[in-house]
């Protein structure tokens, strides 16, 4: 956790500018806290550092050129697990998440079904490692990935600046799990000016890309966040179509009828959702 942090207060006494995601300023911790401040991040399968940005300008251009939400297929660079995934410690901590990941998932398919089933697609596809690539790339350990999720950050005592995330996609959630021995926080929504309490144990699904949010300080004792996460540029490596926006008639054409007319619901089938499979 503390090699993030470390090597940004190295780059920052030696006055070179650092990412706000890991400059020293951010992070407080009380006295002896439990956790070192820092932050990690874990996936089964993304692309190597330099690669992903070619990935991204190959998809965006595509899309531009041929004007199809389809990208070019041009995404050739193999598709690795991170540094932290293949070290020996990983494994215990897989095993340790996979009961509350498994709650998480759950949670994902219930709020956007679509995200869901290409994430798990995704991740079903990675671990057979059909692809002859990325079956030289894979890793023991990417068989206890249990995340729907391409990647999981693990921050600790870390406070967030109003920012909109550049990676996924504009449709798609990022789940936040907050976690810890804080006594109360809240995450704000600065786009929209909504604030939510973010207690540990509160779960929050919001698109990153699109709403700027933020989580300026908390009360009391050390605070964690699980920020699960998506990489629009991995499903197309592996093939997967990128899902499009989770739409309100997906859930009012299975509510009570009384119910949706007293709230001025309109009962839409959303037929985006036919045919979904779970490959």
């Amino acid at each position: 956790m503390s090699t993030s942090y470390a090597k940004a207060s190295t780059q920052a006494q030696n006055g070179k500018k650092v990412n706000w995601r890991t400059d020293p300023k951010y992070y407080k911790a009380p006295d002896n806290p439990r956790f070192i401040p820092g932050s990690v991040n874990f996936s089964p399968g993304w692309f190597a550092q330099g690669h992903e940005v070619g990935a991204i300008l190959s998809s965006q251009l595509s899309r531009f050129l041929i004007q199809d939400p389809k990208p070019l297929q041009t995404l050739s660079d193999s598709i690795i697990p991170s540094t932290n995934v293949r070290e020996i410690t990983a494994l215990p901590w897989l095993t340790c998440m996979a009961p509350s990941t498994i709650l998480l998932n759950a949670i994902t398919a219930l709020t956007h079904k679509k995200l869901y089933l290409a994430a798990y697609k995704a991740m079903a596809r990675l671990k057979r490692a059909k692809s002859p690539d990325l079956k030289d790339m894979k890793h023991e350990h990417v068989q206890s990935w249990s995340s729907v999720f391409s990647g999981i950050a693990v921050i600790a005592n870390r406070i967030t600046v109003s920012h909109r995330d550049t990676g996924g996609s504009d449709p798609w959630f990022d789940l936040l799990l907050s976690s810890g021995s804080h006594r109360r926080a809240y995450f704000r929504l600065d786009d929209i000016g909504a604030k939510l309490s973010y207690s540990p144990g509160t779960v929050v699904m919001a698109c990153g890309r699109v709403l700027r949010h933020s989580l300026p300080k908390w009360y009391g004792g050390e605070r964690i966040c699980l920020a699960h996460f998506m990489r629009r540029e991995v499903l197309h490596r592996l093939a997967v179509h990128a899902p499009n926006w989770c739409l309100q008639g997906s859930y009012t054409r299975i509510m009570n009828r009384t119910f949706t007319a007293d709230q001025g619901w309109t009962q839409k089938r959303d037929y985006a959702d036919d045919g979904d499979e779970m490959d």
